[in-house]
């Protein structure tokens, strides 16, 4: 991960919580002024912040030159691999360690956060 700097890391925080605010307005656009019903609205949110956040970590976090096809699917793959690295954490937390339900998402989200830099730095941009 060379020119990883504190900086990086900073802007890397942002843009996830940027994404999260984009993920509820278009949630709740859809939801409100569509008429979506809440699952579909949540796949279209979920669609609308990916792309928020493929393009702004692209852009800004890593100002990546890598071709954007190789991205993209490397992006998608890893989308796919913190969600179920995600989901599995929650049910060790909860299951064998016996943590809450918010315990268990908290620990998961620190785990999936830093992994997924350290990854997307490393492999997707």
């Amino acid at each position: 991960m060379t020119g990883t700097t504190p900086r990086q890391m900073l802007v890397y925080v942002v843009v996830g919580g940027l994404t999260f605010l984009v993920f509820l307005a278009a949630n709740a656009a859809l939801t409100r002024f569509l008429s979506f019903p809440p699952p579909a609205a949540t796949g279209g949110g979920l669609v609308v912040s990916g792309l928020f956040n493929f393009i702004a970590h692209r852009r800004v976090t890593f100002r990546s030159t890598r071709p954007v096809s190789a991205s993209f699917v490397r992006y998608a793959l890893l989308l796919g691999f913190t969600s179920l690295t995600g989901a599995l954490i929650v049910a060790v937390a909860t299951g064998w360690l016996g943590l809450g339900v918010v315990a268990a998402n908290a620990l998961s989200l620190l785990v999936v956060t830093g992994l997924s830099y350290v990854l997307m730095a490393r492999l997707v941009m």
